[in-house]
């Protein structure tokens, strides 16, 4: 969490205060000065930062794994990836488990691709 939130406090520091300026002497409130001006600015960071917060999920397994059998409350702090092997080794439900896999890779292809797409547009510019 700390990395999502510095990554962000930086990618906010780095907008224009002249933007900011010129929006709110056109009128706009905070709610619009944020979404039209400050969303915009850091939408590409955002994606990186899901993107990298899926994969930090999956890369946890081992610590909420080994916690959980020391006696959390499995259903609470559960993550994809402790479900994932939940459903495949432990309950024998391979086919679930195979399913949920692949649609996880699907929802990070999807919010990744036009990210990447986006980014080869501007080195091809």
């Amino acid at each position: 969490m700390p990395f999502v939130a510095f990554t962000l406090y930086a990618g906010l520091t780095q907008i224009p205060e002249e933007v900011i300026e010129a929006a709110q002497l056109d009128g706009a409130n905070a709610f619009q000065r944020f979404r039209l001006i400050q969303l915009p600015y850091v939408r590409t960071i955002i994606t990186v930062l899901v993107v990298l917060s899926m994969i930090w999920d999956l890369k946890l397994f081992t610590q909420v794994f080994v916690l959980q059998d020391i006696g959390g409350d499995r259903e609470l702090t559960s993550t994809i990836g402790v479900y994932i092997y939940q459903m495949g080794m432990a309950q024998g439900h391979y086919g679930v488990a195979s399913a949920i896999g692949v649609i996880f890779v699907i929802v990070m292809l999807t919010i990744a691709y036009p990210y990447v797409r986006r980014t080869l547009r501007e080195e091809e510019l």
